[in-house]
Order: C-alpha cells, then structure tokens, then sequence
C-alpha cells in the first residue's frame, strides 16, 4: 500500500521565523516519522532559497513572490516559474491538504487545488486579531484583503480549525464556526536536551515572539513587570524577538533588571 501524502501551504516557512512556521516543522517532522510524505508548499521569501528541495525528507515548493511586502506579507509572482511549479504540484498524488495562515495567498492556492481535486482543504487558524503593519491605513488594506480572501477560502471548504479557544473564537468575525480545535506543540525532546543553568537568589522571566502591539501582550507584560519590579529585587525579564515595538520599548523600559536580545536562532530560544 502507498503511504499517504499530506501538502501544507504556508504563507511562509523556515528558515523564515515564525510560529507558525515551527508550527508547520513539528507536524512534518512527525507525520514524516510516521511513514506520511510531506509537501510543503510556501513562498521564496529571499533570492538565496531553492524552488524546489527536499530537507529532511520533507518535498519543499517555493512559490516566486513580487518584491513589495515579501518578508511580511507574499503576493505571489505568477510568472513561468510560477506556473511551471504549480504544474508539479498539481502533478502530485495528495491524499490531504492543509493550509495554514489563512490571510495568506498560499492558504487560499491550498483549498483552491484541493477542491480541484474533489477534495476539502483543512483549514488551520493561528492569529485572533487582523494582520497589521501598524500603519492605520495600510492595515485597513489588509483587513479587505482578509474579507476577500476568507470569502474565496470558504467557497473551496468548510473544514475550518483553531490553534486555540481563542482562535476558534476569532473565526466567528468571519460567520466561520471552527470545527475544533488542533492545538501548537512544543517538542518535549528539544527542551529535555537543553542544558540549563538555574540563576542563584533571582526570578528569571522570558518571552519569546514578535514584538507587534497589541498583538502578543508584550506593552502588558513590560507594563506590569515594571511595577512589580519596584515591589521585589529578585527578578530579571528576557525580551527575545524582533518587530515594529523593539525600538520603543528599548527606549521606554531601560531598567537593568529587562535584557531585550533582539532576534534570536530557535536554539537560542531554547536555551532561554
């Protein structure tokens, strides 16, 4: 019997960082170890990324994208490369399809190919608010492109998913009631490998993740750090990530007691 294979579209996917893409690593890695194959179908976010390539067993398709936006979010380039990738990819026997980052033009290519296959995309939600760029009226932009693809998605399938309550929640703002929900994990094996020193008479805090306002609840987590910092001498918080917020909380909370690292590697974070 043929093993089944499982396509995932991604607006992005490593070496881009993201949720979402370790989210997409994680599940490949282990329907991979299962005996599934795996496509995933994403954007070339930089020059330097393959079209085509397999990493670790795992088929990768990188979509050509227009230069606008590529790192934050893709328009697809459809050109001969374009066209000639989309070939292969309808070419191949997927038994199942998931899109995840439904905003995403890939998302909206995962469902549009799996309905032309008789088949229903799995749809998975990953954000509980709009995509923005925190610029009021780009992101009105944005939220049009949301309506209208979300529109388009749900012509192709009704098999819409949360990461979380919150997620499933979120999908309502669109008339879509999710069918559950399929919740992010975290590899228990990567974090038992880490070697982790434990910091003598001190409460360490860390956060890892984009610093978008409004979006990840860092304001409210410097915010109340802050004060509390003020009440005990014991604590210390590490701020991991990169975003639209690092410049002016660097110069708003420069306490000595807050490290802000910047960008960290995943084994970086791991080690946090």
């Amino acid at each position: 019997m043929m093993n089944k294979t499982v396509a995932i579209f991604n607006g992005y996917y490593l070496p881009h960082l993201g949720g979402v893409e370790r989210y997409t690593y994680n599940v490949s890695k282990k329907l991979h170890e299962r005996g599934y194959n795996v496509i995933i179908v994403t954007t070339q976010h930089s020059d330097d990324l393959l079209n085509e390539e397999v990493q670790d067993g795992i088929k990768i398709y990188r979509l050509p994208v227009k230069n606008i936006w590529k790192n934050r979010y893709p328009f697809l380039k459809k050109n001969a490369l374009y066209h000639s990738l989309i070939k292969k990819i309808s070419s191949e026997p997927i038994d199942y399809y998931i899109a995840n980052t439904r905003f995403h033009l890939p998302a909206l290519l995962g469902t549009e190919l799996a309905k032309k296959k008789g088949k229903e995309a799995i749809v998975i939600e990953h954000g509980s608010s709009y995509l923005t760029l925190n610029q009021p009226i780009l992101d009105l932009f944005l939220q049009k492109i949301e309506h209208w693809l979300i529109k388009k998605v749900k012509k192709n399938t009704s098999l819409f998913y949360g990461v979380s309550k919150e997620a499933s929640e979120w999908l309502k703002t669109f008339n879509i009631h999710a069918k559950g929900t399929l919740p992010n994990a975290v590899s228990i094996e990567e974090y038992n490998n880490q070697k982790i020193e434990k910091v003598q008479d001190k409460i360490v805090i860390s956060y890892a993740g984009r610093l978008i306002p409004q979006m990840k609840g860092v304001e409210i987590l410097l915010s109340a750090f802050e004060k509390l910092s003020k009440e005990r001498e014991d604590l210390e918080l590490i701020i991991a990530g990169d975003g639209p917020l690092l410049k002016d909380v660097r110069t708003q909370y420069q306490q000595e007691n807050i490290k802000f690292l910047g960008r960290l590697p995943y084994e970086g974070v791991l080690e946090l």
